[in-house]
């Protein structure tokens, strides 16, 4: 017990200065005992910072395989080839963050299928687009069982045009909702935007999407 109240008071004169100054590093109080070593931080692209290992301690690594797996048959994409009246809607202007048909549905059906048929299901963590096409798609794919929740990232979508209403998300409680009604309540609750904090309405970029999985995803696994 004594210990553990030396480690509280310890803990209670130690004062945090912003990576920002004191040439970023923890800083203890003064007559607080000896100094803890010193971290240094890095400033992650949401503005937040986590710490860097110190020196001469041993790097993390991964070796990282992207599986990567396009969207089934959106309703948007329907009507780029049907159309409406004269003209297909090329320039998705009609539906905002469509979901799946219900033939794209059963395209995602027949791939998992096909996946745990020849063992390749089981991935470390599933990340999607925050489109609602692409986080259905990933729900009826790889979501659930040994696979986990489905986590929606910034930067996966096509360069569109800025009117068009088909690679722009919907706000958070509206694509839910939408979510809701496509998949049963099981498959729902895998999808978790908790990484998006602080990234909403991130612009398209593979580097930076690359940059997210070693600062925010890596990490947590």
């Amino acid at each position: 017990t004594e210990n553990a109240s030396a480690c509280v008071r310890a803990r209670r004169c130690s004062t945090f200065v912003h990576p920002e100054q004191a040439d970023k590093r923890w800083s203890p109080s003064r007559g607080c005992g000896p100094p803890a070593p010193s971290a240094h931080f890095k400033q992650t692209m949401d503005g937040s910072f986590w710490e860097l290992p110190q020196a001469g301690a041993e790097p993390r690594a991964w070796n990282v395989t992207l599986q990567v797996t396009r969207h089934g048959q959106s309703c948007q994409n329907l009507l780029e080839n049907l159309g409406v009246g004269l003209f297909p809607d090329i320039y998705g202007t009609r539906i905002p963050d469509p979901m799946l048909t219900g033939f794209g549905a059963v395209e995602c059906d027949t791939a998992r299928a096909s996946l745990v048929s020849g063992g390749h299901l089981k991935v470390d963590a599933v990340v999607s687009s925050e489109l609602a096409r692409a986080i259905q798609t990933a729900v009826l794919m790889y979501g659930g069982e040994s696979n986990g929740n489905v986590y929606v990232a910034p930067f996966l979508k096509e360069n569109f045009p800025p009117w068009s209403a088909y690679n722009a998300p919907l706000p958070q409680e509206k694509q839910r909702g939408k979510l809701r009604k496509a998949l049963r309540p099981e498959q729902e609750e895998l999808v978790d935007y908790s990484y998006m904090r602080g990234l909403e309405g991130r612009k398209p970029d593979w580097n930076q999407f690359k940059r997210f999985l070693a600062e925010k995803v890596l990490p947590d696994l």
